[in-house]
């Protein structure tokens, strides 16, 4: 399900959302379930956007849609995907002290929160074909708190307001 997932997400640029409503109804008709949008891990519990949803905007105020939002986010930034989240880290978290970890370099940036010399948070960004679990299990051994965020995510527009909340539910 995964391959007509994908492609029916490159094709929704090449053809009409009518059109794409047709397969959409066509595959659940045919397998008796929607497309399957959560990832094989489990973690992805976003709602499943309609075609018709993506007006630009905000995308009907979920962080992923076929058009670009208005608001910012990592794509209309001015500067790298790494700026663009130290930015919201220096900006909105101003109380941790961020450290970028060594040894990630090119597609992947790690950072690290700390407040009081406990570590409180590990950020990673990653490339959607990253297949790399070794820090988010290492976190989870230490008992820590891990995000991870894909810079190259097809629709997913990383909005700072979606960056920011997840930061703030997952450091308390």
């Amino acid at each position: 399900m995964g391959f007509l997932k994908n492609l029916l997400r490159k094709a929704s640029k090449e053809i009409s959302q009518e059109e794409a409503a047709k397969i959409s109804a066509k595959f659940e008709d045919m397998t008796g379930k929607p497309i399957e949008t959560r990832t094989a891990f489990g973690e992805d519990d976003r709602p499943v956007p309609s075609w018709e949803q993506g007006t630009g905007s905000s995308n009907n105020g979920l962080p992923y849609g076929p058009e670009a939002p208005f608001e910012e986010n990592q794509f209309n930034f001015n500067g790298t995907y790494q700026e663009y989240f130290e930015n919201i880290f220096a900006e909105d978290f101003p109380e941790f002290q961020v450290s970028k970890e060594e040894g990630f370099t090119g597609r992947r940036a790690a950072y690290t929160f700390t407040s009081g010399g406990v570590k409180r948070l590990v950020v990673e960004i990653l490339y959607e074909g990253s297949g790399v679990y070794k820090l988010r299990d290492e976190c989870r051994r230490q008992g820590v708190p891990y995000l991870r965020f894909y810079h190259d995510h097809a629709g997913w527009w990383n909005l700072r307001s979606y960056v920011k909340d997840r930061i703030r539910k997952a450091v308390g």
